[in-house]
């Protein structure tokens, strides 16, 4: 494990940090329309 450098690639963040619906909405962003999956 000591080999990945977490410490130097991974940040915490507060609590509250809206960084989890940045990522989503990153992601979301980056889909193409074939990769769509609808769900319901």
């Amino acid at each position: 494990m000591r080999s990945l450098r977490l410490d130097e690639r991974i940040e915490l963040l507060s609590a509250g940090s809206p960084a989890a619906a940045f990522g989503a909405a990153l992601v979301g962003a980056s889909l193409t329309e074939k990769e769509i999956v609808p769900h319901g």
